[in-house]
Formats: structure tokens, sequence, C-alpha cells
């Protein structure tokens, strides 16, 4: 268990082996004393004698998950391909687009912005996760990596299951 308001990195766990640091993400931005209000998403840093890895889970920008991933040799990202989901959900007949969009825009990553986090970091890759809307049948991953160049130089990989960073 860890303090709800990790406002600041903490380590939350350690051992011989291992380190690992927590911070609250912006991802849940619910009215005050709403039932959703007390959900909370965390990113987490790994810090082993030879490698460090930064875990986003589900965030918009953050400069909370930028200063946690500051110096990593990895930062795994979620990602979200905005034009796609937006083009799906106008596919379905009365869909709350606008709401799901600015959900969205706020709380999850764009190409553009995890480019931005990663060059603000200075980490020394980035491989995206958690791609939505992720479908299966899609013929590249340009929709995600489009725009992470025009902010961070090192390399980008977009994960495949089994894969080894």
């Amino acid at each position: 268990d860890f303090a709800a308001e990790l406002q600041s990195p903490a380590v939350v766990y350690e051992d011989a082996a291992v380190k690992v640091t927590a911070v609250l993400n912006d991802h849940f931005h619910f009215p005050p004393g709403s039932p959703e209000s007390a959900s909370r998403s965390y990113a987490f840093r790994i810090d082993t004698k030879t490698r460090s890895f930064v875990y986003t889970g589900d965030t918009g920008p953050s400069a909370r998950v930028t200063a946690l991933a500051r110096g990593a040799d990895v930062l795994v990202s979620e990602v979200i391909d905005l034009p796609a989901i937006e083009r799906n959900l106008r596919r379905i007949p009365g869909a709350p687009v606008e709401a799901a969009l600015a959900h969205l825009r706020l709380d999850h990553l764009t190409p553009e912005q995890v480019g931005e986090m990663a060059a603000a970091a200075g980490v020394g890759q980035v491989v995206l996760t958690h791609l939505v809307p992720g479908d299966d049948r899609e013929p590249d991953d340009a929709g995600y990596t489009r725009g992470i160049e025009r902010h961070y130089r090192g390399p980008v990989r977009v994960a495949r299951d089994l894969d080894r960073f």
C-alpha cells in the first residue's frame, strides 16, 4: 500500500536487487467528491544495478511522470492513435464522441506527447505499449509512432509479445 497522493516520486519497494519508485499519473480528472474521485493510476520506475525502466501506465501529459523517467534507459509508454479512435467513434450512432475525445486528450498520450516526455526526461529508448485502439488489422504502426520524432531522437519500438528490451 502506498499513499493515494504521490505527487513526487517515492520509493515503494527496495531490496538488494531492485528499487521500485512510483508517482501518481495524470489520468483521472473526476469532480471532487464524486465516487470516481478516489480512482488512481500510478507510473513505476524499476532500477536494477545495470538498467532502469519506467512504465507510464495510463496517463495524460504529466510533469510527475517525466520527473520519474529522468535518465531512464527505457520508457515504456502507453500511446493512443487519436484520429483512428475518432473515426471509430463517429461510426457509432449516438456515441458520446466529444466527451470521449475530451477524456482521451486529457488522460492519455498521443505519439507527439510521448516524444515530448521522452525528450524532456532524456531516456535512452521508448517502447510503446497499450496501443489504443489497438486493432489487430492495422496495416502499420504509424498512427502510434508518427510525431514522436518531432521531439525525441532516440530509438522507438512498438512492443510485441515476447519482445525483450
